[in-house]
């Protein structure tokens, strides 16, 4: 019994160093620069992330849609008395085939002096939008940010290859 007790307790040493190891390597292993890191990791669409308005909205319809799920953007600019007014509607639909709650809607702006102030107003008018708020801070992850991070790794031998 003396030897297996000896046994047991040498087993757990090296349990022990091993995972004391596993610690020392983890902790010294390349990193990827947190900026990427975090843009792969981070949930939903910044529209301030975006130059202006109206790129948020080409943005976010390029995240939202898939090859097999087209979506559209439909900038309208009228005269109107005192300037211009642009309305804006978008179709996209989900994974599910489902339109989005806002998908088809007109999002006005104010009337402005300039045509691309007014197009500028639909688009931030579409962002106050509680539903494509909602969308927006649903969306996974930008996908060549995940990608970034992924041939990171795999560069660094951290992951393996996909086949």
């Amino acid at each position: 019994m003396g030897d297996n007790a000896a046994q047991s307790g040498a087993a757990l040493g090296i349990v022990g160093h091993l995972s004391e190891s596993a610690s020392f390597l983890a902790s010294h292993l390349p990193q990827p620069h947190p900026t990427l890191q975090s843009r792969a990791q981070t949930v939903g669409f910044d529209v301030a992330s975006a130059q202006s308005c109206k790129m948020g909205v080409w943005t976010l319809m390029q995240r939202l849609q898939t090859s097999d799920q087209p979506g559209g953007v439909h900038f309208e600019s009228v005269r109107v008395e005192g300037g211009w007014q642009s309305s804006l509607r978008c179709h996209c639909v989900d994974r599910s085939g489902a339109p989005y709650a806002w998908s088809g809607k007109e999002f006005k702006s104010e009337v402005t002096s300039k045509k691309k102030e007014a197009e500028e107003g639909a688009a931030s008018s579409f962002f106050k939008d509680p539903d494509v708020q909602r969308t927006a801070a649903n969306l996974p992850p930008a996908k060549r940010h995940v990608d970034a991070l992924e041939s990171w790794q795999i560069k660094r031998n951290l992951r393996p290859k996909h086949n």
